[in-house]
């Protein structure tokens, strides 16, 4: 049976309708799928480049990777220092002064720990304790002046008149009481060692009688001394000696406008007492004891005495 002329139309309607339902149908799937098929080529596509990169890096990087860690395994205890350092003043002092030692106070003592305490206590003391030890190295002015090894020195002296055979006689024949004994020396030394000076003293001395009638009768000496002062500071400012010698004198005796000469030994023994003026100049107080005997000097087998004790001041130079 043949199709008459509208039924060929209503099917070809209908097929056009179907057709027209089927591609709309169809037409969204086959977009969405191209988008979505392309979408991960694009990512891969532009992504391509940093995760070759990223590839090659931690390939190529490994031990940079290695040091990254070591850096963040380190970065606490850098950070460890500032912090502790950031601490407050009252934290660190206790090991500040456990690392100074005992607190010393201006007079060098240790302080009383029950007086340890203040904000910042711990830094004043490691302060202190420092410039403590900076004064210790460089040290405080030495009496002595060690560094100056050679010492010129000279000396007044009087003394107390020793009783003799001669003073006697003197007075025997309207002769007063003798003058006391009066005496200068100068001494040049050089350091052997710190505390120990060698050298010799060049001296002279002498005392009077006078008459009622004015005549007058003296006598006197000069001696040369081989001398060892020993001495020690007790400080910046004083120092304390002892001066031992040993030597030759002559003596003379003056009377009537006549003149006796003679040879003596001499030996000396003082106590010494320095003070430091200036770097290199020192003054002195001396107590000393001279042995000066002249044993006879007329025929009559008199003798004087130049000796004995004496007390002087005296100055000395150093260089």
């Amino acid at each position: 049976m043949v199709p008459s002329t509208r039924e060929m139309l209503l099917l070809r309607s209908t097929w056009a309708s179907l057709c027209l339902v089927v591609v709309c149908a169809a037409l969204p799937s086959s977009v969405v799928a191209q988008d979505v098929a392309a979408a991960p080529d694009a990512t891969v596509a532009e992504d391509a480049p940093g995760v070759a990169a990223a590839v090659d890096a931690s390939t190529s990087d490994a031990p940079a990777t290695q040091d990254a860690a070591s850096a963040r395994d380190a970065a606490p205890a850098r950070d460890a220092a500032p912090a502790q350092d950031a601490a407050p003043a009252e934290t660190r002092a206790p090991a500040i002064t456990a690392a100074a030692g005992p607190a010393i106070d201006e007079r060098g003592g240790e302080l009383d720990p029950a007086a340890v305490s203040g904000p910042g206590f711990g830094t004043r003391a490691a302060v202190q304790q420092s410039e403590l030890v900076a004064m210790r190295r460089v040290g405080q002015p030495d009496a002595i002046d060690p560094e100056l090894p050679v010492a010129l020195s000279f000396f007044a002296n009087i003394g107390v008149v020793m009783p003799s055979s001669y003073d006697t006689a003197l007075q025997s024949h309207a002769y007063g009481q003798s003058s006391p004994t009066m005496a200068i020396d100068g001494s040049l030394t050089y350091a052997v060692a710190r505390w120990l000076h060698l050298g010799g003293r060049l001296g002279a001395r002498g005392r009077g009688w006078i008459r009622r009638d004015g005549d007058f009768a003296m006598t006197s000496g000069v001696d040369l001394l081989g001398i060892a002062h020993a001495r020690i500071h007790l400080g910046p400012i004083v120092d304390v000696g002892i001066v031992l010698g040993g030597g030759v004198g002559m003596a003379a005796l003056s009377i009537h406008r006549t003149t006796v000469l003679g040879v003596s030994p001499r030996l000396h023994g003082s106590v010494q007492f320095g003070f430091r003026l200036a770097r290199g100049f020192h003054m002195f107080l001396r107590g000393a004891w001279d042995y000066f005997p002249w044993n006879d000097i007329d025929q009559y087998g008199s003798d004087i005495d130049l000796g004995g004790p004496l007390v002087g001041i005296g100055l000395e130079v150093k260089t």
